[in-house]
């Protein structure tokens, strides 16, 4: 059983990120067919949850025409579910009396821990509605779900289970979410063991996107404190420390690990961080970000965890930062081009070779693999050694090992070409 979690706003954007692979058959053959998508965001009237949506019912939609016409096309191959059966938004609305307004004491209620409620909350903290999400507040984000759990459990946890009664039978888990704003910071590893903590045959994969945009600046907030990416960072630091602390145990390191909660981690963030928006908005329908390159990378983290080919494949911390143009070297030379390195004659061969296609053939453009044929074919035969592998494909990039053995023949047929 395939699972794909998506927490918070950044997690929902990475995962339509990821329909788009799937439709563009990135995914590995050989995986099961199904993959069946948990959306978990308390502002489900957010223009990034709405737009995932409707991408998940025209992926659907165009995969069955493709099914229905006979199309034989390994694009839009797997199967994508929503599962809707458990709704983190209407189970909290129901925890509130009826004609109150969804605030964190409402849905906490009478108890002995409002003392302890009181000393880590102030007053506006507790009473500020709720209806758009947590506002940058991992800590009622935390609260609140941890009550969620307990009173209603998430079924798809005992399909999980139900599932590894067969012999031989396994899952998959991959979640997304941030850990530098509410939802996906409070939820992010408290969703991982929920899953982690049923059988060590669930094997749970996830990205933790790091701070990679901005935010347009508010002089003010009907809320709580004005959002302000200046805090991301800080925000980070103290999630990232609270994973770290008591009965924690983020990722595995070691085969005799245990009590962990994910089997494999991808940690990607970008400095400096990138506009995604227009302007300022707290949640609803005006809440939108534009869709983003580092995007992508979690939708590739994806692709690779769901196209391993054993659970014990690549456990561990993968962490990629990336850097904006001004802030990387030129560190690309001649020798970093296979067969060629202090050749002048080559080197003039090839730059004769381009300047007659773009000059005299007017070509439009051109795609290199900078990889030699000896290393495709040794990635074929030992994907383990050559598990950071990207190879351009047509149009797109790719781990070279999540495709399909006749692409990467056909990648492998079309790499090298002889100048003489």
């Amino acid at each position: 059983m395939n699972i794909a979690i998506c927490i918070g706003g950044t997690g929902v954007r990475c995962f339509e990120a990821f329909l788009y692979s799937i439709a563009a058959g990135q995914i590995a053959e050989d995986i099961e067919k199904k993959i069946t998508v948990l959306i978990i965001d308390k502002d489900k009237n957010c223009k990034t949850v709405s737009d995932c949506k409707a991408a998940i019912s025209a992926y659907k939609s165009m995969r069955d025409t493709l099914r229905e016409g006979g199309v034989d096309t390994s694009f839009a191959e797997i199967q994508v579910e929503e599962y809707t059966d458990w709704d983190l938004d209407e189970i909290i609305k129901t925890m509130v009396p009826p004609g109150n307004d969804v605030t964190l004491k409402n849905a906490v209620g009478p108890s002995s821990d409002n003392k302890l409620l009181d000393a880590m909350f102030s007053d506006k903290e507790q009473n500020v509605p709720l209806d758009q999400g947590f506002y940058g507040h991992p800590a009622i984000g935390s609260i609140l779900f941890n009550r969620v759990i307990a009173d209603h459990p998430l079924g798809l946890v005992e399909e999980v289970r139900r599932e590894l009664s067969g012999v031989g039978s396994s899952s998959k888990i991959f979640i997304f979410g941030s850990v530098f704003g509410g939802t996906g910071a409070a939820i992010l590893p408290h969703i991982a063991r929920l899953f982690k903590d049923i059988d060590n045959r669930v094997v749970v994969g996830g990205v933790m996107m790091l701070p990679y945009f901005k935010v347009p600046s508010s002089i003010n907030s009907q809320y709580l404190d004005v959002i302000d990416d200046n805090t991301f960072l800080q925000k980070t630091l103290t999630a990232l420390e609270h994973y770290n602390g008591p009965g924690y145990k983020i990722v595995k390191n070691a085969p005799s690990d245990s009590g962990y909660c994910f089997d494999t981690l991808y940690v990607i963030g970008m400095a400096p961080r990138a506009s995604t928006t227009v302007k300022y908005a707290e949640g609803g329908s005006d809440q939108y970000s534009h869709k983003h390159f580092v995007d992508m990378f979690a939708a590739i983290a994806a692709c690779d965890f769901f196209s391993r080919k054993t659970n014990n494949e690549k456990e561990g911390v993968y962490a990629l930062r990336i850097f904006s143009q001004d802030d990387v070297r030129d560190d690309i030379d001649w020798s970093c081009i296979p067969n060629i390195g202090d050749s002048s004659d080559l080197r003039i061969k090839l730059i004769q070779l381009l300047r007659t296609f773009f000059n005299k053939l007017e070509g439009f453009h051109v795609q290199f693999n900078v990889v030699s044929r000896e290393t495709l074919i040794d990635a074929q035969i030992n994907p383990e050694k050559h598990r950071d592998l990207i190879v351009r494909v047509a149009g797109y990039s790719a781990f070279f090992n999540v495709l399909s053995k006749q692409t990467q023949d056909d990648i492998i047929a079309r790499t090298e070409q002889i100048l003489e």
